[in-house]
């Protein structure tokens, strides 16, 4: 049976219980904040990228932590370009893990995944993109961790701007949209499979 006694940190909390409300109203509102950053960085990203890309999402259950970019005729709805990890609690905890940037692709069987993949992988290496953004492979996206680590990030939107921010987190979408004409090669190869999500 779970205890109903409070712990030393609950009682702390019963405690100051104003302070601790009036807080999390403080932390609410700078998550709402960051929320809207990305959502900008989105609009610009379709914006201002080549390869015709007009639709975004920022992801996240409670607070956003990725923005995709893509296309609506791209086949699978996780399909695009990702810049990951990038919520106050990824940014701020230890434990999270470090932002990244990726093509992913999504609602293929394994086989069209395998020709995806590789058409996209062939093109990276074939426009030097490895040494560019030291680009890895996996089953479903070609990805790279982002070189600015979460505390750098995190100073970068501290110093009470957003450009440094913004313009880092650009310059990744920039860097993936070298590989949009690859994502258009390997939908013309899946146009006749069907999706599976």
């Amino acid at each position: 049976m779970a205890t109903t006694q409070f712990n030393e940190a609950e009682r702390y909390l019963l405690e100051n219980w104003q302070e601790v409300a009036d807080m999390r109203k403080c932390i609410y509102e700078m998550e709402i904040k960051q929320n809207q950053r990305l959502e900008n960085i989105a609009k610009r990203a379709i914006d201002s990228l080549p390869g015709g890309l007009d639709d975004w999402l920022c992801y996240g259950k409670r607070n956003t932590h990725s923005i995709l970019v893509r296309r609506k005729d791209w086949i699978g709805k996780w399909t695009g370009l990702w810049v990951e990890n990038l919520s106050l609690e990824d940014l701020l905890y230890e434990r999270s893990k470090e932002s990244w940037a990726s093509v992913h692709f999504s609602g293929f069987d394994d086989d069209v995944l395998a020709k995806c993949m590789k058409t996209a992988g062939l093109y990276a290496k074939k426009h030097d993109l490895w040494k560019l953004g030291q680009f890895r492979e996996e089953k479903d996206s070609i990805w790279y961790p982002l070189p600015k680590t979460r505390e750098e990030l995190m100073r970068m939107l501290m110093d009470g701007k957003s450009e440094p921010f913004d313009e880092c987190i650009m310059k990744h979408f920039e860097l993936l949209a070298k590989l949009i004409p690859a994502v258009d090669e390997a939908m013309d190869k899946a146009k006749n499979s069907r999706p599976t999500a």
